[in-house]
């Protein structure tokens, strides 16, 4: 199993999007889009397609993507 090495975790913004954390594998040239609910209502496919248009807007558009949601 490869280990995964991010070279910048955090929030991002730009303009009217907001992703609550990204997390950079420059190596790899992987993105990792997070989404956080704090809710009892389970996360549907909803979440996964605006977060899958609002990687779209970012620079590593052209990376590989992983989405993570955390509950």
């Amino acid at each position: 199993m490869r280990k995964t090495y991010y070279t910048k975790i955090g929030k991002w913004w730009y303009r009217d999007i907001e992703i609550d954390w990204i997390a950079l594998d420059d190596e790899n040239k992987t993105t990792y889009f997070i989404k956080c609910r704090f809710s009892k209502k389970p996360l549907d496919r909803k979440y996964l397609r605006k977060l899958r248009e609002k990687s779209n807007k970012t620079p590593w558009k052209k990376w590989n993507k992983k989405y993570i949601f955390i509950q």
